[in-house]
């Protein structure tokens, strides 16, 4: 399970301590729907940068 915001300028992370601790939710990248994975990038504005399965461990 992703860890770490992958959005432009994004400090969002998990494991946070309790008090500094949102309500956050972090979704894997769709690496076998080519058309969603294109849809996130681009919305993430980060449209030439591929992610890869192992990135966020």
């Amino acid at each position: 399970m992703p860890r770490y915001c992958a959005a432009t300028r994004c400090k969002n992370r998990g494991g946070q301590s309790a008090k500094d601790q949102r309500k956050l939710s972090f979704y894997p990248f769709p690496l076998h729907d080519k058309e969603r994975l294109e849809k996130w990038l681009r919305n993430m504005k980060r449209d030439s940068w591929t992610p890869r399965k192992r990135f966020f461990s």
